[in-house]
């Protein structure tokens, strides 16, 4: 790949068009345009320019490496990491939650029940209160270090790539409640979806802060160029 192949693949690779990229290089598009289809070259000063810009280094502009699309490769594998431990915890949760009301239901109006009934009704009770703390502490800090590492980011993810991701996240959190929860002969369907709801309003908290976030840096970086 020739320099301007590398310079179109890592703009493209960071979602950003011609325009968006010339604007915060400072350039004409023509000019952006000449560099990428190699009519014309970028001197020291611009080269230094593109590669901050496209969060890599003189060699990721050259020979076409790009430890920030590297970076953002990692990111995104942990997410979806994170998010699949995240589901199997609520899974885990609402599977003891359904299995206490389904076969160890206890009996309403004064009912009589045996000790064995309610003995294991409780521990299920007891393994469902468990992995709502556990999803707690996991949902708090994981999307504090994701959020920390999106923001670390150079060549940053789209608005609609984060948006994409909320929903789906947000999908995986409340299928598993929700699917527990219309099978449940005792519960109702938003007993299920208390928990993970309120990871979910965690993480449009983290969400709203991130996008935020990106918008003053985005302004800085335009007043730099």
């Amino acid at each position: 790949m020739t320099m301007g192949d590398n310079l179109r693949a890592l703009r493209q690779r960071c979602k950003m068009t011609q325009q968006q990229a010339a604007d915060r290089l400072g350039v004409t598009r023509q000019a952006l345009s000449g560099y990428e289809s190699n009519r014309t070259r970028p001197d020291i000063d611009r080269l230094q320019a593109l590669a901050a810009l496209y969060g890599t280094d003189l060699e990721g502009v050259v020979y076409g490496t790009a430890p920030a699309l590297k970076a953002r490769k990692t990111v995104r594998i942990a997410a979806a990491g994170f998010l699949i431990i995240l589901t199997m915890i609520h899974i885990a949760g609402a599977a003891c939650l359904w299995a206490a009301n389904r076969f160890f239901a206890l009996p309403g109006n004064g009912g009589t029940v045996s000790a064995e009934t309610l003995k294991q009704h409780i521990s299920l009770i007891s393994v469902w209160e468990k992995t709502d703390a556990v999803g707690a502490v996991l949902a708090a800090a994981g999307g504090l270090l994701l959020l920390i590492a999106l923001l670390s980011l150079r060549c940053r993810f789209s608005l609609k790539q984060e948006l994409i991701g909320f929903v789906v996240l947000a999908a995986g959190l409340l299928l598993p409640g929700l699917c527990f929860g219309l099978a449940d002969p005792v519960f109702h369907v938003i007993d299920y979806l208390i928990m993970p709801g309120r990871d979910v309003i965690r993480f449009l908290a983290f969400l709203l802060i991130l996008i935020a976030a990106e918008a003053l840096m985005r302004r800085r970086e335009e007043k730099h160029l």
